[in-house]
C-alpha cells in the first residue's frame, strides 16, 4: 500500500477474481470470492481499480454501492481466442439473479443464486458475444471482462477490456423486471405499485472519435427497440436493436459523433483503441448518456503518461470549469463546439503526465480517460450519475469559453491495482 499526495494505492500482486472452474455445461462457472470493501468516513472519495496482466490490462471505475439496484444491461464482443467472464457481486447472500438474453446466436435464459453454499461466486463464461439484462430480487454489481480482446483486424495484438455496467432504474422493490410496460407516448412500466416513467425514454450520448471508432449498442429491455446515429456531417442512421447489440462502426466520419433513442435507455459501450494507430491495444468501456454527466468536483487519477484526457460539457460547463491539482497553470483549454444536436455540447482534449487531478464546474460535464499503461491500452469515464431520461440541455448563445487553473476544494483518490500472471 502506498500513498502520495491525495492518492492512496492498493496492490494486489494476484486476483483471485480470475480463478473460475466451470460446474456446468451452460456457460456458469464457479470463481473464488475474493471481494474487498473499501469506505470512508471522512469524505467522498472515488475508487479506480487497474486489472493488468503481463501484457494486458484496462482500468475502470468502481462505483459506490449506494448506486447499487436490481437490474443491468450489458453486452460484450467476441474475438478469436477471446474469452469473456461477467462477475455477479451480490449485496445479500441469499439472493436470485435472472439473467436473459443472447450468447452468440442463441438464446439465454439462467435463474441462479450468485452465492454458493461453499462461498464460492457464480459467474457466466463464454468465447462468444452477448448482450444480456440481469435483474434480482436483491441489489448486485457486475464486472464484465474480455480477455484476449483484439486490437485491430490488421493486428496480432491480444488486450483485455474490463468495465463495470452502469445501474439501471430499480423496476420493483423485491421483486423481478415483470413489470407491464406499454410504449405509447411516454414509456409506463408498473409493477406492485412501483412505477417508472419516461417521457418518450430521452436519451443522448456523445462521443469523441480519437480513441474508439467501434461501438455496440444495447438497450434497457429485451424488446425491439430504434435509436438514432448522427456524425459531423450531418448524417442520420437510423438502427434497430433486437435480442443482440448493434454494432456501430466509424471510419472517416470526423471527431465525434451522437447516439440518440426516444423509445429506450441506450447502453453505448466503446470497444476503444481498436483499429486505432496511437493505441496498441484495446479497452472497453460505456459511453455515458447525457443524464449521468456531473456537476460540481471531479478528482481523477491518470495512470500513465501517454494519455487523452477528454471533457464533454454543456455551455455552462465552458465559462465555469476550474482546473488544478498539477494541470500547468500555462495550460489553455479550448472548447469546440460539438456539431449537431443543435450544439449544445461542447468539448476540449489535452495530454497530462500521470497523476491527480481535479476538475469542478457549475455546469453538467463527463471526463474520459484513455492511453497506454505498458502494453495495454486503457479507457474509463471518471463519475457519473444515475441513467434516466433528460432532453437535451437548452440553447444558449451567449457563450465565452473560459476556463482557469486555480481550484478551491480538497478530494481524494483511490486507486486499486490488480496484478497477475495467469487468468482463467
Amino acid at each position: 500500500m502506498s500513498s502520495k499526495q491525495n492518492v492512496l494505492q492498493l496492490i494486489f500482486h494476484r486476483s483471485l477474481m480470475s480463478i473460475c472452474n466451470a460446474t456446468s455445461p451452460e456457460n456458469m462457472v464457479e470463481c473464488s470470492d475474493s471481494r474487498i470493501y473499501i469506505s470512508s468516513s471522512l469524505q467522498r472519495i472515488s475508487v479506480l481499480a487497474h486489472w493488468y496482466f503481463p501484457d494486458a490490462g484496462d482500468s475502470f471505475l468502481v462505483f459506490p454501492l449506494s448506486m447499487a439496484t436490481t437490474k443491468y444491461s450489458f453486452s460484450a464482443p467476441a474475438c478469436p481466442g477471446s474469452l469473456t467472464t461477467v462477475y455477479f457481486l451480490p449485496m445479500s447472500n441469499n439472493m436470485t439473479i435472472n439473467v436473459t438474453g443472447g450468447i452468440g446466436d442463441v438464446t439465454f435464459t439462467k435463474l441462479f443464486s450468485p452465492k454458493l453454499e461453499n462461498g464460492n461466486l457464480t459467474a457466466l463464461q463464454t468465447t462468444k458475444k452477448l448482450t444480456l439484462i440481469a435483474t434480482a430480487n436483491a441489489t448486485f454489481t457486475v464486472i464484465v471482462a474480455v480477455h484476449g480482446l483484439s486490437a485491430g483486424s490488421h493486428s496480432t495484438k491480444a488486450d483485455s477490456g474490463i468495465y463495470m455496467p452502469t445501474p439501471l432504474p430499480n423496476s420493483g422493490n423485491g421483486s423481478f423486471s415483470h413489470a407491464t410496460c406499454k410504449r405509447v407516448k411516454k414509456l409506463t412500466c408498473i409493477k406492485n405499485s412501483f412505477s417508472i416513467i419516461f417521457d418518450n425514454a430521452i436519451d443522448y450520448h456523445v462521443s469523441l472519435l480519437y480513441d474508439t471508432k467501434d461501438f455496440l449498442v444495447t438497450h434497457d429491455s429485451l424488446s425491439e427497440s430504434p435509436f438514432t446515429v448522427v456524425d459531423e456531417t450531418g448524417n442520420f442512421l437510423n438502427y434497430f436493436i433486437s435480442n443482440i447489440y448493434q454494432e456501430v462502426k466509424f471510419q472517416g466520419y470526423g471527431q465525434s459523433a451522437g447516439f440518440n433513442s426516444s423509445s429506450a435507455l441506450l447502453q453505448v459501450l466503446r470497444f476503444g483503441g481498436y483499429g486505432i494507430s496511437l493505441f496498441n491495444g484495446s479497452f472497453l468501456d460505456l459511453d455515458m448518456a447525457w443524464s449521468q454527466f456531473v456537476t460540481g468536483l471531479t478528482t481523477f487519477f491518470v495512470p500513465s503518461d501517454q494519455n487523452i484526457v477528454t471533457i464533454i460539457g454543456d455551455s455552462e460547463t465552458t465559462v465555469s470549469m476550474l482546473a488544478g491539482r498539477r494541470v500547468p497553470n500555462q495550460m489553455v483549454w479550448i472548447w469546440v463546439p460539438i456539431p449537431f444536436y443543435d450544439e449544445v455540447f461542447y468539448y476540449t482534449a489535452a495530454s497530462l503526465l500521470s497523476g491527480y487531478y481535479a476538475i469542478t464546474s457549475n455546469g453538467s460535464y463527463t471526463i474520459f480517460i484513455s492511453g497506454m499503461q505498458g502494453d495495454a491500452a486503457y479507457g474509463f469515464v471518471t463519475a457519473y450519475n444515475h441513467q434516466t431520461s433528460k432532453p437535451l440541455p437548452e440553447i444558449k448563445t451567449t457563450v465565452i469559453p473560459r476556463t482557469t487553473t486555480e481550484i478551491p476544494s480538497k478530494g481524494v483518490e483511490l486507486s486499486i491495482r490488480f496484478l497477475s500472471k495467469d487468468y482463467a
